[in-house]
């Protein structure tokens, strides 16, 4: 690769940088109590900004790495084979955490945040594009991280495709997060399915064919069926694939994949923006200068919208979607390379789009990627921009008053962020965590209720209380406060696309909520599917028993459990159909944890007077049984024939 093509790829690198399941804080507007507050889209420098970091800063990925409730920063810098880690403050502040800059391999872009290791706290995946590998980064718990086993990860899976970017998600439903990686060289992405405890195996069909040199991924459900699907910008030919997860760790090409869009797509952002609960696609064109506007259809494909693409900043190398101005609508922030500064869209809620007053908003030289996050804990909307000419990350608060009426003296300030697996199921137990930080514009002693609710939209209308918690708190003006809630599951009511709500009752009464960024919560079903059909021995006489082995895996998202109904034949035809029923029993016992596969036995007779010859074995299996009540049969035909003699 030439040095000016590499060094245009080192900047343009995708900006959808939350990989973990986070309910975040976006700006809001909140009806609570008869009271509507809303967050304006205007943003000044945090204090100590910009913020040295690595040579030729990318991705960043935000979570809180050392657990006191506030957000921090990871960043890959290309140029120096590094991740440096910032730990926040509360007030929009960062400092290095002790043993950043961490080693990692050459030439990191691209950098992911998850719980690989299902302890609770937040690690790290690192995409280095030179080094054709990826890091696992365990998390520690308070701000620095180990070397995982068996990283950096350099088998088949990745080796030889310059990965450029890399994302979370759990794509085989096993409650362990998982990774999909974008290889710039190779026309592929690669699927690793997580093990629980920071180690990784190639999914089956990985990698899978897209277009050319895909450069950034996205996560989402573009099909609504509760799993987890993934869109590729391809910057060689200029389109976005569209690959539906089937999972089980699989995907296959959506229809009408793959999408034409701008000339040389370096970015995704995901989000509902014409409100109709379909997420649909942001995708920056860094050679045309525009952002491309694709609504959802539910399907798996998508429309462009009315207006797109829209002109933007030039080199447009990073897009995130958020709701800046509080109107419950999302929006678009986009980082222009050579222009050196962030767009503002803001969302009309039909998936057209207004540039802010105040757009574009100046940063530093060569902005790559571009993060949202509550860094005071006031919940609005914040951005950081990694300026990879500059070697610095910009924090940018938004600082203006709401645009309604003036919080009352007392009111508490509420941010909510949320650590849960990559799939939620509605009526599932889950491990998982809400961290509710309260901050105190003026001194507070005395109890503080925290309730915490989802909700369809980002607004307390017919929103379901999850839980509710009163502590009581004595916090200076302008201290902060973490509580960290446990969430063990939603409702089985709630299945689609939610908001987390958090709202905080202090001792002067006053209350203020905050809503976060959408989370998935699937439907529970049972999936059963029927393979992998044995008989011993391969040479049986009439009368004499015949041991068969049927492999069944659940599918679903929920466990399956029952005595399903068999039937077992003797055929002549390959495929199953025809031939003598031998047996009518059922397999007893049969327990199945979703995305489990198990082989389950059964004896029979070969009756009496059966014609010596060659068979197949046929199994009919009730699987509606098993918790599939729309389910035909499961039916499995063995590959090797038995002889009767």
């Amino acid at each position: 690769m030439h040095q000016a093509t590499s060094r245009r790829l080192f900047r343009s690198a995708s900006g959808n940088l939350s990989l973990v399941v986070r309910a975040g804080t976006p700006g809001t507007c909140i009806e609570f109590l008869e009271r509507r507050l809303c967050l304006s889209a205007s943003f000044t420098a945090a204090p100590g900004s910009p913020v040295a970091v690595g040579g030729d800063p990318h991705i960043v990925a935000v979570g809180d790495f050392n657990g006191d409730g506030f957000p921090d920063l990871a960043v890959a810098n290309a140029n120096d084979n590094t991740i440096s880690v910032l730990l926040g403050n509360g007030h929009g502040g960062f400092t290095p955490a002790p043993g950043s800059p961490i080693s990692v391999g050459t030439g990191p872009l691209s950098v992911a945040a998850g719980d690989f290791s299902n302890n609770g706290i937040l690690d790290l995946a690192v995409a280095n594009f030179t080094g054709n590998d990826v890091t696992i980064l365990l998390g520690n718990g308070d701000g620095t991280f180990t070397p995982a086993s068996g990283s950096p990860i350099t088998d088949g899976s990745v080796s030889g495709g310059e990965p450029s970017s890399i994302v979370v998600g759990d794509f085989n439903r096993d409650g362990n997060l998982d990774l999909a990686i974008a290889n710039y060289d190779d026309n592929t992405v690669s699927v690793l399915l997580g093990e629980g405890n920071g180690t990784f195996t190639p999914a089956p069909g990985s990698p899978i064919s897209v277009g050319s040199e895909p450069y950034a991924l996205a996560t989402g459900d573009f099909t609504g069926n509760g799993k987890t699907d993934l869109a590729v910008a391809n910057f060689g030919d200029n389109t976005v694939s569209v690959l539906l997860g089937n999972g089980s760790g699989g995907f296959t090409a959506a229809p009408g994949s793959p999408i034409s869009v701008g000339s040389q797509p370096t970015s995704i952002a995901v989000g509902d923006f014409n409100g109709d609960v379909k997420p649909d696609l942001a995708v920056t064109n860094s050679n045309s200068n525009n952002v491309s506007v694709l609504l959802g259809n539910g399907d798996g494909s998508f429309t462009a919208a009315s207006g797109s693409p829209i002109s933007v900043g030039s080199d447009p190398s990073a897009v995130v979607a958020a709701d800046f101005n509080g109107d419950g609508k999302q929006d678009l922030a986009v980082s222009g390379f050579d222009s050196n500064n962030v767009s503002l869209l803001l969302g009309n809620g039909d998936g057209t789009f207004t540039p802010a007053s105040d757009s574009p908003l100046a940063v530093g030289k060569g902005p790559a990627a571009v993060a949202v996050g509550d860094f005071n804990g006031d919940g609005k909307s914040d951005l950081v921009v990694s300026n990879s000419t500059d070697n610095t990350l910009s924090v940018l608060l938004d600082g203006s008053p709401t645009s309604a009426a003036s919080l009352p003296t007392g009111t508490l300030g509420v941010n909510v962020s949320a650590s849960l697996p990559g799939s939620i199921v509605a009526g599932v137990k889950l491990k998982g965590s809400a961290t509710v930080t309260v901050s105190a514009p003026k001194a507070i002693n005395g109890p503080v209720t925290v309730t915490l609710y989802a909700a369809s939209s980002q607004t307390l209308t017919n929103a379901t209380q999850l839980l509710a918690v009163t502590q009581k708190l004595k916090l200076k003006a302008g201290a902060h406060k973490a509580l960290r809630l446990k969430l063990s599951s939603f409702p089985s009511t709630l299945q689609g696309t939610y908001y987390l709500i958090a709202a905080a009752k202090g001792p002067d009464g006053t209350t203020t909520a905050v809503a976060g960024p959408s989370l998935t919560i699937a439907k529970p079903f049972v999936s059963i599917q029927t393979s992998k059909l044995t008989g011993s021995p391969a040479t049986v006489a009439p009368r004499k028993a015949v041991t068969l082995s049927l492999t069944l895996q659940n599918a679903g998202n929920i466990p399956a459990a029952g005595n399903p109904p068999l039937t077992v034949s003797l055929t002549t035809n390959s495929s199953g159909t025809g031939g003598q029923t031998v047996a009518t029993t059922s397999l007893r016992g049969v327990k199945l944890k979703a995305g489990q596969s198990k082989a389950y036995r059964v004896k029979f007779v070969v009756p009496a007077g059966t014609t010596a010859g060659s068979y197949y074995l046929a199994a009919s299996l009730g699987v509606s049984a098993l918790g599939d009540p729309t389910a035909a049969d499961g039916i499995a035909v063995s590959s090797a024939l038995i002889t009767v003699s």
